[in-house]
């Protein structure tokens, strides 16, 4: 799921569900993130961030920076 405040921030939020079958293992549960993008003359330039949840190591961070012409 996403949020859209005026193309400038995005909230995001995502869930995994799964019925509970033996087959299948669930290594992620839910994810969040932010964002926000900003017009600098024709360059669009913008930041991300994620968080993941992982069962087996530690949470995942991610960072991404933007830069269009």
């Amino acid at each position: 799921m996403e949020y859209n405040y005026k193309n400038f921030l995005m909230l995001r939020g995502g869930y995994l569900y799964t019925a509970n079958t033996p087959s299948e293992e669930v290594v992620y549960s839910f994810s969040l993130g932010a964002g926000f993008q900003y017009k600098l003359g024709n360059t669009l330039l913008g930041i991300d961030y994620a968080f993941r949840n992982v069962q087996y190591f530690d949470a995942s961070n991610m960072f991404t920076i933007r830069v269009g012409f």
